[in-house]
C-alpha cells in the first residue's frame, strides 16, 4: 500500500470514528514496536522480563517473556 492511500485511509478511519486510539493504546501496552495495516505490535519491559502485545482486528494478543529484556527478543 502506497503512502498516499494510508494517508487517505487514515484521515477517512479518523472522520468515520474507525480509527484505533493510538494513544490509549500505547498508555496501555508501551512503546509502538511495529505496524501494518490493521495490526500493531507495542512492547515493555517489565520488573520480570518483557511484554509484548499485537493488537489487530481480532483483538490483543499478549506475551510475557520472564527473565529477558525486551531488546533480546529482537
Amino acid at each position: 500500500m502506497n503512502r498516499k492511500f494510508s494517508a487517505r485511509l487514515a484521515r477517512l478511519e479518523s472522520h468515520v470514528g474507525t480509527a484505533p486510539d493510538l494513544t490509549r493504546e500505547a498508555a496501555e501496552h508501551g512503546d509502538l514496536i511495529w505496524s501494518s495495516f490493521g495490526s500493531r505490535a507495542y512492547g515493555q519491559n517489565t520488573p520480570d522480563g518483557a511484554r509484548l502485545a499485537v493488537v489487530g482486528p481480532a483483538g490483543t494478543t499478549v506475551y510475557e517473556v520472564v527473565g529477558v529484556a525486551l531488546g533480546d527478543l529482537s
